[in-house]
C-alpha cells in the first residue's frame, strides 16, 4: 500500500483496523531494509491492487464493490506515483451467460442463484511472477499469471472446464484502468489508439504510451468515463476436462513511433505464436506488416495485392480487422487478372514460403501506390508501408462515387474505406428476362447480403455513405428467346420496382416519381440508342466497367457496332483500349448534339469483373461540405468529372460544371483551374460540340510531394449555342490509359441550337432500325413503338444537321 501511496484512512479501510493501529504498524514497517521499498532495476514493479480505493474515475455505477481478487497494479518506469490497474479478468461470459464477474453491476449466473464465490488472492513465486485462480461452484476454474518485464508484463490466462457440458460463445472482458496513471487519465477517447489486437494510451506530451493487447481477440476498445483500455479476448470452445489458454501483454513505452513500437512488440513472439508454419510438407514464414499515412503516422485502410516468385497471387488477412478478399481471374480473358485483398486500417499477415515476392499497395486515387520487393526467408518479416498522398482532393470540395456497384452490402464498408470511395450504388436487384419484376435480393449471391435492401441510407462515417435500394435491368431473355438488350440502372428509388421491361417508359415513369435517377450503361448495348432519348437517361457512364488497371479485355466486345467515320485506334484483335475510351467518348457527343445532355458518372462492375472498386470514379464538387441528398442532386446538376487517374478541378466563367449559360452569339467561357497527376500529362483537350477545338501542352509543373500540376486559362468562343468541356490523358507503363473527362457546359443561344454531324445521327438512325428489325420478333407492339419513337425523335435531329 505504500507503493500506492495509500492515506491512512484508505489503509484502515483494506486491512480493517483503526488509525492508532495504523501508526503502530507504520512504524514496525519502518525498521524494515530500504531494499524492501526500492523497485525492481530490470522490470516493472507489479504488486496486487490492494483495494479500498475504486480503481476508477466515472462510470462507478456500473463498477459498485470492485473486488481485489483479479487485479494487479503495474506501475510506470517514469515516475514513482504513476500506475495502471489491470483486471484480468474482469468479466467472463459463455454459453451459460454471465458466468464471473469481478464486481457488482449485471448479474452473474451465481448471483441469480444467491451463490456468493469465495475471495481469492494473488501469490509471488519464487521467479517474481504473480499468480491467481477462481473455482467456480460448476466445476470451471480460471486463472491468471502476470510475468513481469523491463518495460511492462507478459500475462495468461486459461479457463479449465471441470463441468459435464461443453463451454461455448466465450469472450473475456479485460480492463486497464488508467485513473492513477498522471497524464494518461483524461475522460476522453481522443487520446487512444486501437490498431489490430493493440489498445493504446497516449499521454498528454504525446512521447509516453501505455500499451495493452490479448490474443485471440474479440475487440479493442476504451471507456472514455473509466477511463480504460480494453483488448478482450475470446476464449475457444472448451469441452469437458479441456484447458484453454490465452496470452496478453501490458507496456510502458517512450517515443514518438508508437507503431515501430508495436511492430516491435510483435516480433516478441508474445501471443507464443512460431515465426514459421508447416502447410502440406512445407515450411512457410509469417509476414506482418501495417499500412500507414506517410504525413501524419497513423494506419490506413488500404488495398494490397501480393504476387509469389511462380506468378500465383496471394490473399492476406487482417489481425484485429477486416479483410475483404477479391479474386477475379476470368478464364475467357487470359492475363485480365484481379487479385486483391481489400484491408481496414489494422495490421495484417500471412504465411509466405522462402522466395521473392512482389507487393503493391495502395488507397484509391488519392496516393502515391507503393511497389516494393520482398524477401522471404526463414525468419518472421515485419514490415510498415508508408502511402504518400498526393492530392487531397476533399480539402477542394470533391468527394467521389462509383454508380455501377455489384459488391455485397457487408463487404463495401471495408471496400470503400480502402478505395476512399465516398458514395456507393450496389445494385441489390436485377432482373435478367422481359417482364419480370425486379426483386430486392435478386441479385446473385456473390453481389447480395442476406435479406432485402432499405432505403435507409448506411453510413460508414461522416463522408463515406452507401445508398442500397438500386436496381439493374439486364435483359438478355425476351418470352422463351435468349435476345440480349443490354442493361440500365435505375439508382436511389425509395421503393421496390413493380414493372418489368421491355417496355422501358413505364419504368423511366416510376423511377421519375421517386425521384431516382436512370443511368445508361455502356453505349454500344443493342438498345443504349434507344433508351437514350426514350426514358430521357440522366446519366452516362463515360468511364464504364471494361475499363480496368488489369489488361484490357474486350477487344471484341460490339466492334461491329463501331462506325468508320470515329476513326478508332484499333488492330487485328479489335479495339485497343484507347479506342474503346474514345468509341465512349464519341458516342456520348453524338447524343449531346442530338439535345440529349446526359451528365457523367463512371461505373467499374466491381464484384463482376476483375477490377477494383472506384478504379473509374466520378468526382462531384460539394464547397460546403459533404452530404449525401447533396452529392446526388450535384451528380445529376453535372457538377462532376470522371477520372481513371488524372485529378481536375476546374471552372467555367467561374462557375463548375454543367452549368448553362444564357448569351448572346460568340459568347465567350474562360476556362481556369487545376489539373494535377501522379505521372505528367500527355496532352489536354478542349472539346467543343464534339471535336476538339484547343489541344493544350500540359506544364507539369513537379510538386513537392512528387506530382504533377498544370494551370489551365483558356478561353473557348464559337457561333450560337455550343457546349465544352475538357478532357486530358496520361500514359502509363505498356501503353495504358488514363484519362479524366468534365462533365460539359452549355452556352444557350435563342434560335441558334447545336446542330449534330450528319455523321453521327445517320449511324444512329442505321443502329436504330437495325436493332428494330432484330428485335422485333420478341417484342411486343409497345416496345416496338418505342424503337420508332427513338427513330423518329433521332430523325428530326438529322433535319438539322450539318
Amino acid at each position: 500500500m505504500s507503493q500506492h501511496h495509500y492515506s491512512d484512512a484508505e489503509m484502515a479501510t483494506v486491512l480493517g483496523i483503526n488509525a492508532d493501529q495504523i501508526q503502530r504498524a507504520k512504524q514496525r514497517l519502518q525498521t524494515l531494509s530500504a531494499n524492501q521499498q526500492t523497485r525492481p532495476q530490470d522490470r516493472v514493479l507489479v504488486l496486487p491492487y490492494p483495494g479500498g480505493r475504486h480503481p476508477r474515475i466515472g462510470f462507478l455505477d456500473g463498477a459498485i464493490d470492485p473486488l481485489r481478487d483479479t487485479k494487479v497494479s503495474l506501475f510506470a518506469p517514469w515516475d514513482k506515483h504513476s500506475y495502471v490497474v489491470a483486471d484480468v479478468p474482469e468479466a467472463i461470459w459463455s454459453n451459460l451467460g454471465l458466468t464471473y464477474l469481478a464486481h457488482t453491476h449485471i448479474p452473474t449466473i451465481w448471483d441469480k442463484q444467491a451463490i456468493n464465490l469465495a475471495a481469492t488472492e494473488w501469490q509471488q513465486d519464487p521467479s517474481g511472477n504473480w499468480k491467481m485462480q477462481q473455482h467456480l461452484p460448476n466445476g470451471i476454474r480460471f486463472g491468471t499469471e502476470i510475468m513481469p518485464t523491463e518495460d511492462g508484463a507478459r500475462m495468461q490466462f486459461w479457463l479449465l472446464n471441470q463441468s459435464d457440458a461443453a463451454l461455448t460463445n466465450m469472450r473475456v472482458q479485460n480492463c486497464v484502468m488508467l485513473k492513477h496513471a498522471a497524464g494518461f487519465n483524461q475522460q476522453t477517447i481522443d487520446n487512444k489508439i486501437f490498431w489490430g489486437p493493440y489498445s493504446v494510451c497516449r499521454h498528454a506530451s504525446k512521447d509516453r504510451w501505455i500499451i495493452t493487447s490479448w490474443d485471440p481477440l474479440h475487440r479493442c476498445w476504451g471507456n472514455k468515463d473509466c477511463p480504460c483500455l480494453h483488448s478482450d479476448p475470446t476464449i475457444p470452445d472448451c469441452q469437458p476436462n479441456q484447458k484453454q489458454t490465452l496470452h496478453g501483454w501490458v507496456s510502458f513505452y517512450q517515443g514518438n513511433d508508437i507503431f515501430a513500437e508495436l511492430m516491435r512488440i510483435e516480433g516478441l513472439a508474445w501471443r507464443d505464436q512460431t515465426g514459421t508454419v508447416t502447410t502440406n510438407g512445407e515450411q512457410q514464414t509469417r509476414f506482418y506488416a501495417g499500412v500507414f499515412d506517410d504525413d501524419t503516422g497513423m494506419p490506413l485502410p488500404a488495398r494490397v495485392h501480393l504476387q509469389g516468385p511462380d506468378g500465383d497471387w496471394h490473399l492476406v488477412s487482417s489481425d484485429g480487422g477486416k479483410a475483404v478478399h477479391y479474386d477475379r481471374q476470368p478464364k475467357h480473358l487470359p492475363g485480365s487478372v484481379e487479385v486483391n485483398t481489400t484491408l481496414s486500417p489494422d495490421p495484417f499477415f500471412t504465411h509466405l514460403k522462402p522466395g521473392t515476392y512482389k507487393i503493391r499497395v495502395e488507397r484509391g486515387k488519392e496516393y502515391f501506390p507503393l511497389e516494393e520487393t520482398l524477401t522471404i526467408g526463414d525468419q518472421p518479416v515485419y514490415r510498415q508501408f508508408k502511402l504518400k498522398r498526393w492530392i487531397n482532393m476533399a480539402a477542394n470540395g470533391w468527394y467521389s462515387g462509383d454508380t455501377h456497384v455489384h459488391r455485397t452490402l457487408d463487404e463495401l464498408p471495408n471496400v470503400m474505406l480502402a478505395e476512399d470511395l465516398n458514395v456507393t450504388f450496389p445494385l441489390t436487384s436485377w432482373v435478367t428476362a422481359s417482364g419480370e419484376q425486379p426483386k430486392s435480393g435478386s441479385a446473385p449471391k456473390t453481389w447480395q447480403s442476406s435479406g432485402p435492401a432499405s432505403s435507409n441510407l448506411i453510413r460508414v462515417d461522416a463522408t463515406h455513405v452507401i445508398y442500397p435500394r438500386n436496381t439493374e435491368y439486364e435483359i438478355t431473355r425476351v418470352g422463351d428467346r435468349r435476345q440480349v438488350m443490354g442493361a440500365f440502372f435505375i439508382l436511389n428509388h425509395q421503393t421496390e420496382l413493380s414493372v418489368g421491361t421491355p417496355p422501358v417508359k413505364p419504368v423511366a415513369k416510376i423511377a421519375r416519381e421517386q425521384g431516382a435517377l436512370i443511368e445508361f450503361d455502356k453505349h454500344s448495348w443493342p438498345w443504349s440508342l434507344m433508351i437514350a432519348p426514350v426514358m430521357n437517361v440522366d446519366l452516362f457512364e463515360l468511364s464504364n466497367n471494361h475499363i480496368w488497371q488489369t489488361k484490357f479485355g474486350f477487344r471484341k466486345w460490339t466492334h461491329e457496332t463501331v462506325p468508320p467515320y470515329m476513326q478508332l485506334d484499333q488492330d487485328e484483335e479489335g479495339l485497343t483500349e484507347a479506342g474503346w475510351i474514345d468509341y465512349g467518348f464519341q458516342s456520348y457527343y453524338a447524343l449531346i448534339n442530338c439535345g440529349l445532355r446526359m451528365r457523367v458518372t463512371a461505373g467499374t462492375a466491381s464484384g463482376v469483373h476483375p477490377v477494383q472498386q472506384g478504379f473509374g470514379r466520378v468526382y462531384v464538387h460539394q464547397p460546403d461540405g459533404f452530404s449525401y441528398k447533396n452529392w446526388v442532386t450535384g451528380l445529376n446538376a453535372g457538377h462532376s468529372f470522371v477520372t481513371t487517374g488524372p485529378m481536375m478541378d476546374l471552372r467555367f466563367n467561374g462557375q463548375p460544371a454543367g452549368t448553362t449559360f444564357a448569351g448572346d452569339s460568340g459568347r465567350s467561357i474562360k476556362i481556369t483551374g487545376t489539373i494535377a497527376s501522379r505521372r505528367p500529362l500527355d496532352r489536354i483537350e478542349i472539346v467543343v460540340n464534339g471535336r476538339v477545338q484547343q489541344t493544350v501542352k500540359p506544364q507539369n509543373q513537379q510538386q513537392a510531394n512528387g506530382s504533377f500540376a498544370t494551370e489551365l486559362a483558356s478561353n473557348v468562343t464559337a457561333e450560337g449555342s455550343f457546349w465544352t468541356a475538357v478532357r486530358c490523358y496520361v500514359t502509363q507503363r505498356e501503353g495504358r490509359v488514363r484519362f479524366a473527362h468534365t462533365n460539359p457546359v452549355y452556352v444557350d443561344v435563342a434560335g441558334k441550337p447545336v446542330r449534330p454531324r450528319k455523321e453521327e445521327v445517320e449511324h444512329i438512325i442505321k443502329r436504330l432500325q437495325d436493332e428494330a428489325e432484330k428485335q422485333r420478333p420478341g417484342l411486343h407492339l409497345q416496345s416496338q413503338q418505342e424503337y420508332q419513337e427513338a427513330i423518329d425523335y433521332f430523325t428530326g435531329q438529322a433535319a438539322k444537321a450539318e
